[in-house]
């Protein structure tokens, strides 16, 4: 069970967070703006050109994807301050370690219940796909 000395802390943590990433998708969303693929690739249409600007534009769609799922884990994360189930896991509803919660404040598993579903999905079938 949390203090509200840590639960402040944590909320504290989280809230700078947002701001921060709030922030950052807002200039990336202003650049992409200003950017467009001709941009990227340039007037001169070679293979290796074209080839670049996908990459580069692939590659910032994914970090800027990364950075709006940990945006929406953070949103997750208050709400369940303000519901009062922060800190509980949400498959066992047993406590999540204070240690585990001060790095990883949008857990929301307990580290057992983490581990099963990371080992639940990472099991595939072996037979090579093609």
């Amino acid at each position: 069970m949390l203090t509200e000395e840590e639960l402040e802390s944590i909320k504290q943590q989280l809230q700078r967070h947002r701001e921060a990433l709030q922030a950052y998708l807002k200039r990336a969303q202003l650049i992409a703006e200003g950017e467009h693929y001709m941009d990227v690739a340039g007037s001169v249409h070679s293979l290796s050109d074209e080839s670049f600007a996908e990459l580069s534009t692939a590659l910032s769609y994914a970090s800027l994807g990364r950075e709006a799922d940990t945006l929406r884990d953070i949103e997750e994360a208050l709400n369940r301050m303000a519901t009062h189930s922060y800190g509980y896991c949400v498959d066992c509803g047993e406590d999540i370690s204070l240690p585990r919660l001060r790095i990883y404040p949008t857990a929301k598993r307990c580290l057992r219940c983490q581990q099963r579903k990371e080992d639940r999905h990472s099991e595939k079938d072996s037979t090579p796909s093609l």
